[in-house]
């Protein structure tokens, strides 16, 4: 097996948090608290699992105060080197990875980027061997973590004479994956497919689809995944 040698990984949390108000009148979505921490505590002790050593808060000067004032140098006493990237101007998810990406301190090894509002449970270093036999073997430059969430409502099935004789509440939506928001990046090449400015999901991750450059790491079921965009996620 590859030499894993992911260490650094960015973390994208310049966004205002609308859906998220009252609770981010004051402070950024990823310092909203969620089971007893902060959404960005948690993404830290996640990304230690895996042998990330160097995180790069990718922010605006608004936020990037708030952020630094919290998270120091040391991740708030978590053990893991910080920096922070401040965008002049909203740049997208990928031109703020691309953007951030200038602060990583090597600059040829691979690395992860990621939403701020992301929680989860996935097998990281699973993951990161993953993302080397691809890019070993297919010669892919990017791996995105997949996952298959339940459909939001029930689903009624019906006869050919639309009869209804069952009902589904809320059933997982088979051979659906959708983005997690967590990616790994080979260090050498991939920058010069991401944005300056631009959306990664729309203007990096379908040409990458379209050349066969990307693989899709599928976050199996026993693992926990969520994103904390709204005030009812934080309840559940």
């Amino acid at each position: 097996m590859e030499k894993r040698g992911v260490t650094e990984a960015i973390i994208l949390c310049g966004g205002k948090g609308l859906r998220l108000m009252p609770l981010t009148i004051d402070k950024p979505k990823i310092m909203v608290e969620y089971r007893g921490k902060t959404i960005g505590e948690h993404i830290i002790e996640w990304l230690k699992t895996g042998g990330i050593t160097h995180v790069i808060f990718g922010t605006d000067a608004a936020n990037g105060a708030k952020l630094k004032e919290y998270f120091g140098s040391d991740g708030r006493g978590l053990g893991i080197s910080c920096s922070y990237n401040l965008e002049k101007k909203k740049l997208g998810t990928g031109g703020g990875i691309r953007d951030a990406a200038r602060l990583r301190k090597d600059k040829t090894a691979d690395f992860l980027a990621m939403n701020g509002d992301i929680v989860t449970d996935a097998d990281l270093n699973e993951m990161m061997e993953f993302h080397l036999e691809k890019k070993k073997e297919n010669g892919t430059i990017a791996t995105i973590a997949l996952v298959n969430q339940r459909n939001p409502y029930g689903v009624v099935y019906m006869d050919h004479e639309d009869i209804c004789h069952s009902f589904e509440e809320k059933p997982l939506l088979h051979g659906v994956w959708i983005n997690s928001g967590i990616y790994l990046f080979d260090g050498r090449r991939a920058l010069k497919h991401l944005p300056r400015e631009g959306d990664i999901e729309r203007e990096c991750f379908p040409k990458l689809a379209r050349e066969h450059l990307i693989a899709g790491y599928k976050i199996q079921h026993h693992h926990s995944w969520k994103a904390i965009d709204s005030v009812k996620d934080l309840q559940n």
